[in-house]
């Protein structure tokens, strides 16, 4: 009369109404219920089978799985499989007695013990007749707890939060107590371990202790790992402290674009945070930084060897930062102060991205001559042979330097110059080309003028300088 194929197994209706099936049998899915006739349709599953049959309007369609093991302490729902109108009432049997009160489409089973481990089955009924459910047969097995997942190891940025968690299976009730680096957490007792604010401290080596009546087993390590000043400030190949009246610390909130920065401690009035470093030059050192203070009153300054470099204040938003560090030891520090009692926005400073590449020194002026100035007034255009040589480095080094370039500092002077006026250059552009030269050129329109040289040469002197331009 009709097939059906499932995903592992078969069935086959009979023209008589009977159905028979084969194939895989690891859920009972070929195990046709006892005393199953007039079928009129059949289905096979993935892993059930289905049968509709027609016995005077009651109709009844077989699902369920006929065997299942679950741990003692579980809660296990058992359902009818039976869809027929009308049905007058259920009733649920374990091991062929009657269950009293269980007269319902589903059968839920709570804290089940291993003696509640059996055949169950239900007899649904209505004014045309009954029709017994085939048996489940359900397994109450005990166990120790079994770790089956947990979570990876982690990476945070300081203030922020992480939830670790550890999954199982087993004997119910179970108990839990995480521990951190070995020793317990106090009040962390559940399945899932929030952490919130995590700072330095916090990290370690997390791990957590599961137990029943029936045994106790420990979950792998999890590290979790907030980074630390070195680590925030992208420079681990350097050695930092901090010092003053509040120390600098790793944070996540306020980033130059990756997951930390460090900023400054707390200060009063008349105080300071400082953060330092010692590097052997000579070398460039780049960095990113940021502040949140009253203008000009409390700031963040960058200091060489105790003479300061550079300062910033107010609300500039992150700017990048360079500096060409000299010969043999010198000491950098960062350090925000406050000389003024007022707190404007975060009242702190923030340093990110700190780059030390050694091997690298200021370049000297170069001077290149041109002959008698325009006197014109129109475009004149002079060009400035950006070179190795001529900057006394190598063209690795060159090409380093070059590629963070903020401005060329250009001055002019006549040669001869003693009996000479002197000379004015304003509005003057400065572009440095692809072929390595810096191009002057003089814009009338801008009132850009030369004095009168008198038929003498006029000469520039070119310094390349990093950082002090505009932001990256």
């Amino acid at each position: 009369m009709a097939i059906s194929s499932g995903a592992f197994h078969d069935l086959a209706l009979r023209g008589d109404g009977t159905i028979i099936g084969w194939g895989l049998d690891s859920y009972g899915i070929t195990d046709v219920p006892p005393g199953l006739t007039n079928a009129i349709a059949i289905a096979a599953g993935a892993f059930t089978s289905a049968a509709l049959a027609n016995n005077n309007n009651l109709c009844f369609a077989s699902r369920q799985s006929l065997r299942r093991t679950i741990y003692s302490g579980s809660t296990f729902t058992l359902k009818s499989a039976i869809a027929c109108f009308p049905i007058s009432r259920y009733q649920w049997q374990f091991n062929g007695t009657i269950l009293p009160s269980a007269t319902q489409a589903s059968l839920t089973l709570s804290n089940l013990p291993p003696t509640n481990g059996g055949a169950y089955r239900v007899l649904v009924s209505n004014l045309y007749g009954a029709f017994m459910s085939s048996n489940i047969v359900l397994t109450v097995a005990t166990s120790a707890p079994l770790i089956t997942g947990q979570s990876a190891d982690q990476t945070v940025a300081p203030g922020t939060n992480a939830v670790l968690y550890v999954n199982t299976d087993g004997s119910l009730p179970m108990s839990y107590h995480w521990r951190l680096n070995g020793t317990n957490i106090s009040g962390a007792t559940n399945r899932l371990l929030n952490l919130t604010n995590l700072q330095v401290t916090n990290g370690g080596f997390y791990d957590v202790v599961v137990s029943n009546d029936f045994g106790m087993t420990n979950s792998s390590s999890m590290l979790l790992h907030v980074l630390n000043v070195n680590e925030a400030l992208d420079a681990t190949n350097l050695t930092w402290t901090t010092s003053g009246d509040a120390e600098w610390f790793s944070e996540g909130a306020r980033t130059h674009g990756d997951q930390a920065a460090v900023q400054s401690g707390a200060v009063g009035n008349g105080q300071q945070s400082v953060l330092q470093t010692i590097v052997t030059g000579p070398g460039l050192m780049t960095f990113w930084w940021n502040v949140d203070s009253k203008p000009v009153s409390n700031y963040l300054k960058f200091s060489v060897n105790g003479s300061e470099q550079v300062r910033i204040s107010g609300s500039p938003g992150w700017q990048k930062q360079t500096a060409y560090i000299g010969v043999g030891e010198q000491t950098l520090q960062w350090a925000y102060l406050k000389t003024d009692a007022s707190v404007i926005g975060q009242d702190a400073g923030w340093v990110d991205q700190v780059v030390f590449t050694s091997g690298i020194s200021a370049l000297a002026p170069v001077t290149a001559n041109y002959g008698p100035p325009s006197t014109a007034n129109t475009w004149t255009m002079y060009s400035l042979p950006l070179t190795a040589a001529t900057f006394g480095t190598t063209d690795t080094q060159l090409d380093a330097i070059l590629a963070d370039v903020k401005m060329l500092r250009i001055s002019f002077e006549m040669s001869p110059s003693a009996d000479v006026g002197g000379i004015e250059v304003v509005g003057m552009r400065v572009e440095i080309g692809e072929d390595r030269h810096a191009l002057l050129v003089e814009d009338a329109d801008d009132g850009t003028h030369v004095g009168d040289g008198r038929g003498d040469d006029l000469v520039a002197r070119a310094q390349l300088q990093r950082g002090d331009g505009d932001v990256e």
